[in-house]
């Protein structure tokens, strides 16, 4: 099956300072992979070591797949046996001191480098459907990048970026969080300009202890934006509220789903088998207006009235960008 190459070797050279041990026939491949369960012909094999397990036990295995690239640690190569480095160096093998860091300097290098209008979504849960829906409407009027899957964490966020395209202008990218100071390791790879925060709920205190360090650690989102970012924010979910609208950007959509704010509201929500249909409501902001008293019928085949947050959120943020209204509206 034919796949677009997204991942140059000299690009990972340059980024990891890694060293070439062999290389193999090809200098380019379609993606990165550290689960040799799931590997396809082609990807780039990463061997990380977890908890349970070390990818470089797997390494014979993923060449046997197809793996077309290795990379791998020098603690490991240095000390593999002869008869097994003259099965591997077939391929093309780059070898750096830890393959998570490698990962993250490729990541922080091809943002960089290709330069797509990064939006982190964060919060407790909603993150996958807002991240899909938000890219889902700017894929309308531009190329767009969107995390893969459920990759959200410190290993899946730079593994994801394998998949980047150099003529992408947008990446939309969920960040999770289960250590405190996580999100603002991530955001120093990923340097968003807008970030989202879905809801708040005790679902990780086992991580932060109570909710208020919950809601710090997703607000340090905010105070990672740059000066010009944006930031969306329901009002209407938050334990803590003057905590984190201190740490808010001055390009902020702040809403609930009542009449109360003076910014924004959601209203008329309809919930059907076929999806949502909802009125958002503009306020005057600093003098200006831009749907006072007419409201905009937003419309989604999101199916479920928990999903209103998440069609709102998705079409607030193609606004910003320039998203047609037509196109901005409904997907």
């Amino acid at each position: 099956m034919w796949r677009t190459t997204l991942i140059y070797l000299e690009h990972l050279l340059v980024a990891t300072h890694g060293t070439l041990r062999s290389q193999g026939k090809q200098t380019h491949f379609a993606a990165f992979n550290h689960d040799s369960r799931q590997l396809v012909s082609g990807e780039f094999f990463v061997a990380v070591r977890g908890e349970y397990s070390d990818g470089h036990d797997y390494l014979l295995y993923a060449v046997q797949l197809g793996a077309a690239g290795l990379l791998v640690e020098a603690r490991v190569i240095n000390n593999l046996a002869q008869e097994t480095l003259a099965q591997l160096e077939h391929v093309t093998i780059v070898v750096v001191e830890n393959t998570r860091l490698a990962l993250r300097q490729y990541a922080a290098y091809i943002l960089e480098r290709w330069h797509p209008t990064v939006i982190a979504v964060t919060g407790s849960v909603g993150k996958t459907t807002t991240k899909e829906a938000i890219a889902t409407v700017l894929a309308q009027s531009f190329p767009t990048f969107r995390s893969w899957q459920g990759y959200n964490d410190l290993l899946g966020i730079p593994l994801s970026l394998g998949r980047l395209e150099p003529q992408q202008q947008f990446a939309v990218l969920e960040l999770s969080c289960d250590h405190p100071g996580e999100i603002t390791e991530l955001c120093n790879i990923v340097h968003p300009h807008t970030g989202v925060i879905t809801h708040v709920s005790p679902t990780q205190l086992q991580y932060f202890g109570d909710i208020e360090q919950l809601v710090q650690e997703f607000g340090q989102l905010f105070t990672c934006l740059p000066a010009d970012g944006y930031s969306v924010l329901n009002e209407d979910n938050w334990y803590d509220l003057p905590a984190v609208t201190s740490l808010l950007p001055m390009k902020t959509a702040r809403y609930d789903y009542t009449a109360s704010l003076p910014i924004g509201y959601i209203s008329q929500v309809a919930a059907t088998w076929q999806g949502l249909q909802a009125h958002y409501y503009s306020r005057r902001v600093n003098g200006s207006e831009t749907a006072q008293g007419r409201g905009i019928q937003l419309a989604s085949r999101l199916v479920g009235g928990h999903h209103v947050a998440t069609m709102h959120m998705a079409y607030l943020v193609g606004k910003f960008y320039g998203v047609p209204e037509e196109h901005a509206h409904t997907r």
